[in-house]
């Protein structure tokens, strides 16, 4: 099939372009969660970590999703089930300990980005030059978990901050992979 961009298999093709939806609800949740972070960014670390661990979850399981639709298509979903445990972990841990220390939730959160970021990387390799939106989000959360480890002590309304740019940028980036699926999907060539 000819995506515009690259020629990909029919079939992963079609199970993407098919299920572009998953890709514009994480974009939506992620917009949703950047906004929140930007403009409430004097919410106590541990209400930003409940909200952190409430949008953890939701990716999570849209993560789990699109890995089992993977899976029983017979594509490769390995990358994508690393990342919803990885976000269904990150849940779980905040969750379970939201009294952690500003330092170690700066870290779970920026190993969390890196992670999700290589996942991600790894999904749009797989699918070449019609994926670079999928690639572009997943650079941003390399590149912001790494800031983030990088200066762990700088606050919680930075990292609110920071935190809600990069859930924006996350977002934009899988609407417009979306929004790339959702024309495929209408207009095949």
């Amino acid at each position: 099939m000819r995506t515009g961009f690259v020629f990909i298999g029919a079939a992963s093709a079609h199970d993407l372009v098919r299920h572009w939806w998953l890709f514009a609800l994480r974009g939506v949740f992620a917009l949703l969660f950047g906004i929140l972070a930007i403009l409430a960014p004097d919410l106590t670390l541990t209400s930003l970590l409940v909200v952190f661990a409430a949008y953890m979850l939701l990716d999570g399981v849209l993560s789990a999703a699109s890995a089992f639709t993977a899976a029983f298509s017979g594509h490769p979903w390995g990358a994508l089930a690393i990342e919803a445990v990885l976000c269904l972990v990150t849940a779980a841990l905040v969750v379970m300990w939201p009294g952690l220390s500003l330092l170690v939730a700066v870290i779970v959160i920026g190993v969390w980005a890196i992670f999700t970021g290589a996942a991600l990387l790894a999904t749009s390799l797989r699918f070449g030059l019609g994926a670079w939106p999928m690639g572009l989000a997943a650079v941003v959360s390399i590149v912001i978990g790494v800031l983030v480890l990088i200066e762990p002590i700088t606050g919680a309304l930075v990292l609110a901050t920071w935190l809600g740019i990069y859930a924006l940028l996350f977002g934009l980036m899988l609407l417009g992979m979306a929004w790339r699926l959702r024309r495929i999907a209408h207009h095949p060539r």
